[in-house]
């Protein structure tokens, strides 16, 4: 399906049509504005995102890293919010010995070791850090969603060549380029589409919604919710609260 069928579709489901009949070029050109701003709005609501996105870089002692299209971490929208983040550590406890890290962390194949970093929601959070310019291994990491690329911070600042780091952001749900191409979505997202884009024509032109097309596009999009999203499980982090805050011996970077 093309976005100009999905447009003269909805067109129609919302009376602003009738039965059989052909929409103007204007009315074409509206809907089709209607659809991409749709589309806009619901990039950013991880409940209608099908899948998340992972990006990686390998940490070279920067502060912060820049997040969107030829960005270091390269994008092609601007993310507003991290959905997860952790990094690996790049080589073994050989390698780690001039930073003095704990032995426990570095035991078996630090290489293969995944490990969680924990996502500040806000700028107000990640003023609340004292020491913003010291090395060692993250704990959090913080989005400053500036545009048109937004800057990644994680705190300690990541030691250069010593891990890879990992972070997860909704997927693209991208805009229609021209009334004529392909739709790529999952095909539960017609349903939705159509009946939630023949309400908002129906608003732009002062038509009384039809409460049947409510309803369809009210059920479409919970199909896409249940599908969607997962509840993450309860987190609990095995490492002892006591020695969380001070179990390295950090540095301060030039």
């Amino acid at each position: 399906m093309k976005p100009r069928e999905l447009v003269t579709n909805a067109l129609s489901e919302g009376n602003v049509t009738g039965t059989g009949q052909t929409p103007s070029a204007e009315e074409i050109t509206t809907g089709f504005k209607r659809l991409n701003m749709m589309i806009a709005q619901w990039r950013k609501k991880r409940w209608l995102v099908y899948r998340l996105s992972t990006l990686s870089i390998t940490a070279n002692g920067q502060r912060g890293y820049t997040i969107g299209p030829g960005a270091d971490f390269d994008t092609p929208q601007r993310p507003s919010k991290i959905q997860s983040s952790y990094y690996r550590l790049i080589n073994g406890p050989s390698d780690f010995s001039d930073a003095n890290f704990d032995n426990d962390l570095l035991i078996g194949n630090a290489n293969r070791v995944d490990t969680k970093v924990s996502i500040l929601e806000s700028r107000e959070d990640y003023d609340r850090i004292n020491m913003k310019r010291f090395y060692g291994i993250p704990k959090t990491v913080w989005l400053d969603p500036v545009w048109p690329q937004g800057h990644v911070y994680w705190n300690p600042i990541p030691q250069a060549d010593k891990m890879i780091l990992y972070l997860a952001f909704m997927g693209e749900l991208a805009q229609f380029d021209t009334l004529d191409t392909d739709v790529d979505l999952p095909p539960e997202y017609e349903a939705a589409i159509l009946y939630n884009l023949a309400i908002r024509l129906s608003a732009t032109y002062g038509i009384a919604q039809d409460e049947a097309v409510v309803a369809l596009a009210k059920d479409a999009l919970n199909v896409i919710r249940e599908n969607s999203v997962g509840i993450s499980e309860l987190y609990t982090s095995n490492v002892p609260a006591e020695r969380d805050a001070s179990r390295f011996n950090i540095y301060e970077g030039s």
